[in-house]
């Protein structure tokens, strides 16, 4: 079984103009991000856009993502879902086209308890055998905060290998760390922007985008972190922060906002779906400031 660990990168899910899935431009950007030496990636993620993407789309992609990849990184599936059934069906696809293992968030958007959410976490688990990364993000998810005490349940489930923490606590990062991480289960920086800090205390890892901006000279950061050379990896993690903080900025949403940043680098951005739209001409100016002050654009 792949480690789940190192640099993973959310993928977007680039449209056409006319509302389809951009599978070539999705395969051409899996292909860069090989190429630069990205450890995993994750498709129908936040990033990804998983939640607007039907049935059809959701297993066409698993397929291409392991047809692409051909072993050379981990391939992890989005499988979140509001309904535990849909949750299971989309595991359940993700472990035919071949995945290396499936990310799940707390159910999105009804709220449920934390009984309600671990007996969630365990239908997924025993229903498909595939390892699971539990993604804990309260802020897109609009569910309670999945603590370290509650992760440390999590853990007791066979196929729950590892943890993607996006708390806006840093400390429940630190204390997930102190308290869960061991051989056999790792934790994930969910803040890219933290992601060096995190490293340093334990994390194995980050997900994060700017690989697809700026390709192999963001991946370093893991891979300088990983050899121990701080100083290194901190002035990688300074440049990421350019990008992440315009994107703060932005008023568009932030799948919208790669894209555009995405195309400007000549990659394929593609096109948004609606309710999804282009990014305003004063976001446009904010990430294309933020893409020259980093190197990645000329002026």
């Amino acid at each position: 079984m792949r480690k789940i660990e190192g640099y993973i990168v959310p993928i977007i899910t680039p449209f056409t103009e006319d509302n389809k899935v951009d599978y070539e431009g999705y395969a051409r950007n899996m292909e860069y991000l090989i190429s630069e030496g990205i450890d995993g990636i994750c498709v129908q993620g936040s990033f990804g856009e998983g939640m607007i993407l039907n049935a059809e789309e959701r297993q066409e992609i698993y397929k291409l993502a392991v047809k692409v990849a051909a072993g050379r990184c981990t391939v992890i599936g989005g499988a979140s879902a509001c309904t535990t059934a849909d949750a299971i069906q989309n595991a359940r696809w993700a472990k035919e086209a071949g995945c290396d293992g499936i990310l799940v968030v707390q159910p999105p958007y009804i709220q449920p308890s934390f009984d309600e959410m671990f007996d969630f976490f365990k239908d997924i688990n025993d229903a498909v055998d595939i390892p699971i990364l539990v993604y804990n993000n309260p802020s897109k998810s609009a569910a309670k905060n999945l603590t370290p005490a509650f992760c440390a349940r999590l853990k007791t489930l066979k196929n729950v290998v590892a943890y993607k923490e996006a708390s806006p606590n840093f400390y429940d990062l630190e204390e997930n760390i102190r308290l869960n991480a061991d051989e056999d289960f790792n934790i994930i920086c969910g803040k890219e922007f933290w992601a060096l800090p995190a490293m340093l205390l334990g994390a194995k890892g980050c997900f994060g985008l700017i690989p697809l901006i700026l390709g192999n000279e963001a991946i370093k950061m893991v891979e300088y972190a990983k050899a121990g050379e701080w100083d290194k990896a901190a002035k990688v993690q300074l440049r990421v922060n350019i990008v992440r903080k315009a994107m703060n900025s932005i008023t568009c949403t932030p799948p919208a906002g790669v894209k555009a940043m995405m195309n400007m680098l000549g990659r394929d951005g593609g096109h948004n779906r609606r309710p999804i739209q282009d990014p305003t001409p004063e976001d446009m100016a904010i990430m294309r400031k933020a893409l020259i002050e980093c190197g990645a654009l000329k002026e």
